[in-house]
């Protein structure tokens, strides 16, 4: 199904998943650290792949202990920080392993009780206030499973035993301009130009 926002996006596909260009990388694990803002590179490693067909996995672990604005593992940071870090230093450290948008939202629930297969359609954050959000993920696509079902396709952080296999798929065009958990607000997404990130190790 279109995006419903097609005066910005007329040609617009029915449904991506950047999955399938092989512009995303293993789902990660942040583990005990508050670092789902540096994990929010992986924006950075698809725009590489889709730039110059180059897929490398860049180290978050760079920002989350060397950006002076970084709280490291306690806290977190923001997402623009870890850009911000990126473009101030050249680029980012990367290693081998073996999209394009990105949003923050909230925390879905916890991690340890997830199931998350299927439609999420924001049971649990109603409480939640406007614009806030307190957790990062990557959008790597969108579909539909029919009318009034379409979805985001939500990379996490958490790893491949949460979700399903570390993804899960947020409701999308729900009638409301913040989106399901806030999913609408705050997202950045990294943009080059004449740079690229060597396949070397």
């Amino acid at each position: 199904m279109r995006l419903t926002n097609n005066y910005y996006c007329p040609h617009a596909p029915n449904s991506l998943d950047w999955r399938d260009f092989g512009a995303v990388t293993d789902v990660k694990d942040q583990d005990k650290c508050d670092s789902c803002w540096a994990l929010s590179t992986g924006a950075i490693e698809g725009i590489n792949k889709i730039d110059n067909d180059a897929l490398v996995s860049v180290s978050e672990k760079q920002p989350t202990s060397c950006d002076p604005y970084s709280n490291g593992c306690h806290k977190g940071s923001y997402v623009h920080d870890a850009f911000e870090y990126a473009i101030d230093n050249g680029g980012m450290p990367h290693r081998l392993i073996s999209l394009i948008q990105l949003r923050m939202i909230p925390a879905i629930t916890k991690r340890s009780v997830c199931n998350c297969s299927g439609l999420f359609n924001g049971s649990g954050c109603s409480e939640v206030a406007p614009y806030y959000i307190n957790h990062v993920m990557l959008i790597v696509g969108y579909d539909s499973f029919g009318p009034g079902l379409d979805y985001w396709i939500v990379k996490n952080s958490w790893g491949k035993t949460w979700g399903e296999q570390g993804y899960i798929k947020i409701k999308r065009n729900i009638g409301h301009h913040l989106g399901v958990c806030n999913i609408n607000c705050w997202g950045y997404y990294p943009a080059k130009k004449n740079v690229k990130l060597d396949s070397a190790t």
